[in-house]
C-alpha cells in the first residue's frame, strides 16, 4: 500500500515535520511518498484552477483552510484512479 505525507513544499515548519514524519515511518519499515500540498493566495484560484464554486459563507474559512481541503482532495483523486 502506497502512503503519502502532505507538505507545504515552501514552509520550513511543514517540512521538518514531514521529515520527522518520514523517519518515523522509515522505523517501522514503511517508505511514504511526499505530496506537495495545496497554497491558496486568493479565493479566485480555487474557482479558477480547481473549478470549484464558493458562496459567501464558505469565504468565512481561511484559505489555509481551503488550501489543507484541496490537498487531501487533491491527493484522493489521484489514488482512487489507480
Amino acid at each position: 500500500m502506497k502512503t503519502f505525507i502532505i507538505r507545504l513544499k515552501e514552509n520550513e515548519l511543514s517540512n521538518r515535520l514531514a521529515q520527522e514524519t518520514y523517519d518515523s515511518c522509515v522505523n517501522l519499515n514503511i517508505f511514504p511518498n511526499y505530496y506537495d500540498g495545496v497554497v491558496i493566495k486568493e479565493y479566485s484560484e480555487i474557482t479558477n484552477s480547481y473549478n470549484l464554486n464558493i458562496d459567501e459563507s464558505q469565504k468565512a474559512l481561511s484559505l489555509g483552510t481551503f488550501g489543507c481541503f484541496l490537498s487531501h482532495w487533491l491527493l484522493w483523486k489521484e489514488c482512487s484512479v489507480q
